[in-house]
C-alpha cells in the first residue's frame, strides 16, 4: 500500500502492485504530511494534529491534538524511550517535539529554539543504546535531542 497526503486534507492510498485506489480518508486538516509506518499504521501530521491510520482499512486509530495552529511535519517512528517499542515522534514548525506511544499518548516532550521544516530522523548518537531525535532547523543546524 502506498499512502499519499495532499493539500486537500485527505490521506489517499494506492495498491503498490497496480496503482489502483484503495481508499481515501478525509482528515479535516489542510494540508497533511504522511510520515512513518509502524505495525500496519501510517502516521500523518496536519495543522496542530497527528493521526495514526490503519493501512488495511483506513480507520483512524487515534488522533492526538498537538496544540495550536502550528503545522506538524511528517511524523517519524523510532524507539526514543529505550523500551524496545517504536514511538511516533513529531516535530512541528515551531520546533516542538512530541514522542507518543502506540496508543497516541504523550511519552516525551522536547524542542529546539528554531523553526523546523522537516520530520525527525533517528540514530543512537550518544552510544547509550537508545535512539536520539535528530532535526535540522531553518538555519541548517543539525540538532540532537535526547528526549
Amino acid at each position: 500500500v502506498l499512502a499519499l497526503g495532499g493539500t486537500n486534507g485527505n490521506l489517499e492510498t494506492l495498491e503498490a502492485a497496480d496503482g489502483t485506489a484503495r481508499y481515501e480518508v478525509g482528515l479535516q486538516d489542510l494540508p497533511v504530511a504522511v510520515g512513518g509506518v509502524d505495525a500496519g499504521r501510517v502516521h500523518v501530521g496536519g495543522v496542530g494534529d497527528v493521526w495514526a491510520v490503519d493501512l488495511l482499512d483506513g480507520e483512524v486509530v487515534w488522533k492526538q491534538q498537538y496544540g495550536g495552529q502550528t503545522r506538524v511535519n511528517a511524523p517519524g517512528v523510532g524507539d526514543v524511550t529505550g523500551d524496545g517499542t517504536p514511538n511516533v515522534v513529531t516535530v512541528n514548525r515551531g520546533g516542538d517535539v512530541l514522542a507518543m506511544n502506540r496508543n497516541g499518548d504523550g511519552a516525551l516532550r522536547g524542542g529546539v529554539p528554531n523553526v523546523v521544516y522537516a520530520g525527525p530522523l533517528f540514530a543512537d548518537v550518544s552510544g547509550d543504546g537508545v535512539e536520539e531525535v535528530i532535526v535540522v532547523d531553518e538555519a541548517g543546524v543539525v540538532r540532537v535531542l535526547d528526549v
